[in-house]
């Protein structure tokens, strides 16, 4: 799976947000808030990624067990997939 084009985080005061930015405007309204390891999943999806991947990834950068990284990444596509922002 990979991302649509046209979605990048961003920063809004402190937080971070995944926006859809289309030509020269932005809709806010589908902003997702994301923490930083929905930054770090989010990023890796520029490029094809499966969900093993993703899951090795939080495993390699978080200090959490492969049950809780595999409920995380299903939970953070299953938010993707919902907004339609997934090839």
């Amino acid at each position: 799976m990979k991302l649509k084009n046209g979605f990048k985080a961003v920063s809004i005061g402190e937080d971070r947000f995944i926006i859809e930015v289309g030509g020269s405007t932005v809709d806010l309204r589908s902003a997702m808030l994301i923490n930083p390891a929905a930054e770090l999943l989010f990023t890796a999806l520029y490029e094809e990624r499966d969900e093993k991947e993703l899951v090795n990834l939080l495993l390699s950068s978080y200090d959490i067990d492969e049950e809780t990284a595999n409920r995380d990444v299903s939970a953070f596509i299953s938010k993707l997939k919902e907004r339609d922002m997934l090839d």
